[in-house]
């Protein structure tokens, strides 16, 4: 799959979010879902990449919920905030998190390893 074919979806409520993790991801196709049922909806009609889910904005477990235990894409988390109830659902869903502002800074390589998968 080549980059313009790449497609992510990222649900971020917070518009401050939306603008960065866009920035960071300028080279792909992005689609932005500021809701859970919005981004949920969006998985049932298209095909995606990439599922970044982050709590900017929204509470996260709610932001979690978007995301079905059973699939058939890649999804990462990206959170500020992470508790033993929040690990267990990363867990039990098999979505790996990385930390703002701690580990933001290895979310290109991430997004290259992740996009990378996709396309074999």
């Amino acid at each position: 799959m080549s980059n313009s074919q790449r497609s992510v979806l990222v649900l971020v409520a917070d518009p401050r979010g939306r603008v960065y993790l866009s920035s960071i991801l300028e080279r792909h196709r992005v689609t932005v879902a500021a809701t859970p049922d919005e981004a949920a909806a969006l998985l049932r009609r298209e095909q995606y990449s990439l599922v970044i889910v982050t709590n900017l904005g929204r509470p996260p477990w709610l932001a979690l919920d978007a995301i079905e235990t059973k699939r058939d894409y890649p999804v990462l988390f990206l959170t500020g905030y992470v508790d033993p109830l929040i690990e267990s659902i990363c867990r039990a869903k098999e979505i790996p998190w990385l930390r703002f502002s701690d580990e933001i800074s290895s979310l290109p390589g991430e997004l290259r390893v992740a996009l990378e998968d996709t396309s074999a």
